[in-house]
């Protein structure tokens, strides 16, 4: 079926907002299981330090902290990763 040329462009926004609604909860539920905000109540600290506080892969430590960042659930700096 050909697009009718008379209307308006589909607008996708709506339903990528659906498909991904639930991230940020999904990071912040990860986050709290974790103890993420345990490790960085203290002092702020780099992906290594809390990867080996929290016995994780250092790698997949920075990019789940990055996502927290992303989501504001903490903050990076040059001293580290804090809450």
């Amino acid at each position: 079926m050909a697009a009718n040329p008379d209307s308006p462009p589909v607008n996708p926004s709506q339903i990528m907002e659906l498909s991904t609604a639930y991230w940020g909860s999904q990071i912040l539920f990860t986050a709290n299981r974790l103890q993420l905000f345990d490790a960085l109540a203290a002092k702020a600290l780099d992906a290594t330090e809390v990867a080996g506080q929290l016995g994780l892969d250092a790698r997949m430590t920075e990019l789940f902290l990055n996502a927290c960042v992303g989501v504001g659930l903490c903050e990076k700096s040059e001293q580290g990763y804090s809450n």
